[in-house]
């Protein structure tokens, strides 16, 4: 993580000799390489810079991300247990856990010293309404004030919000924040046009840059080897909302890994969240049908790691998201210039 963070950021011991409590609020857990490498490298580095501290992942998958880091975690919201809470719940279009949510934030922030959104591109609506991320980051934000525990960005991503509604509901957290740092300029100076004052905030590298990278691992038959990045693209509104054009997507891909299978390239299939294996059988199953050998086997890779192991196995990459982060980190190494999102999103 870049150093800037650790000189700035609100995690500093205690003053009277206790471990700081510090949680890190995200969407880590659901099975997106992108958001859990960056929780990963979020969390090497406070073990580096504090290793008395107590780390609590607030997320969307807490079993996961205990099983994988070894920290606490602990659910973003609060949703009920019993399956007849949950039926009544979803009945009366979640309105209880939604409400119930806000004493949870408050009652849970008092658990820590300081709670920070780490890496991502978590300032949006992508796939949302208002009430899931904005009202979340909200949320939080106003728990951990009332409560007197520091708030703060570190190293986010932010893109334009379409609905007003959500950005109504964002726009009063930076103001909520004890420090905030960006990802990329551009998150920065969409944040300033929101009317935030952000002529003095830093921009920072992504998280995901302070992990280590795999080993070179490409072949030597003479193929060259074409890694394709493909997801479970259903566009900004969601998956009703989305569904032609997730099949024109498709059938685009799939256009488009025949054409190298034509010209005689290998190809690897990278995906960077667990949904995106439902396209990958498509493209497989197309393959199979021609017979042509040119693909290779694609497994789900858990890991940003484990990610970057795949694309050292590619001579090019065709990517976007998590996959072409991957890449930059696997081709540039990790301490190149902050080229972020900005750059996986071009």
């Amino acid at each position: 993580m870049h150093d800037q963070v650790g000189r700035t950021a609100p995690v500093a011991a205690d003053s009277g000799g206790r471990p700081k409590r510090i949680a890190t609020l995200g969407w880590q857990g659901a099975e997106n390489v992108g958001n859990d490498g960056c929780l990963e490298a979020f969390v090497a580095f406070v073990r580096r810079a504090l290793p008395d501290a107590h780390i609590t992942a607030i997320c969307a998958g807490p079993a996961r991300v205990r099983a994988a880091l070894g920290i606490d975690a602990i659910p973003m919201r609060w949703e009920p247990r019993a399956l007849a809470l949950r039926a009544l719940n979803k009945a009366l279009l979640k309105a209880p856990s939604l409400f119930y949510s806000w004493s949870y934030a408050v009652k849970r922030a008092d658990d820590f010293d300081v709670i920070l959104v780490s890496g991502s591109g978590l300032i949006d609506n992508y796939r949302t309404t208002v009430f899931d991320r904005p009202a979340t980051l909200r949320r939080w934000a106003y728990a951990a004030k009332r409560r007197g525990v520091k708030f703060g960005f570190v190293s986010v991503g932010a893109n334009p919000i379409r609905s007003w509604l959500s950005r109504s509901a964002l726009r009063p957290v930076p103001a909520l924040t004890a420090y905030r740092s960006y990802g990329d300029e551009g998150s920065r100076a969409y944040m300033h046009s929101l009317g935030v004052d952000e002529s003095e905030t830093p921009v920072c590298p992504d998280l995901a840059w302070a992990l280590p990278e795999p080993p070179a691992a490409r072949g030597d038959d003479g193929r060259l080897t074409v890694g394709v990045g493909v997801m479970a693209h259903y566009g900004w509104k969601g998956i009703r909302a989305g569904r032609r054009l997730h099949e024109a997507y498709v059938a685009k891909t799939i256009d488009f890994v025949d054409w190298l299978a034509d010209q005689g390239y290998r190809i690897q299939l990278l995906v960077g969240e667990r949904a995106d294996m439902r396209v990958v059988k498509k493209i497989e199953e197309r393959s199979r049908a021609a017979g042509t050998g040119a693909l290779a086997s694609t497994r789900w890779t858990p890991t940003l790691y484990q990610l970057m192991e795949e694309i050292q196995k590619c001579d090019v990459v065709v990517a976007q998201e998590e996959a072409l982060l991957a890449t930059l980190l696997a081709t540039a190494g990790t301490h190149s210039s902050p080229r972020t999102r900005a750059e996986a999103r071009a």
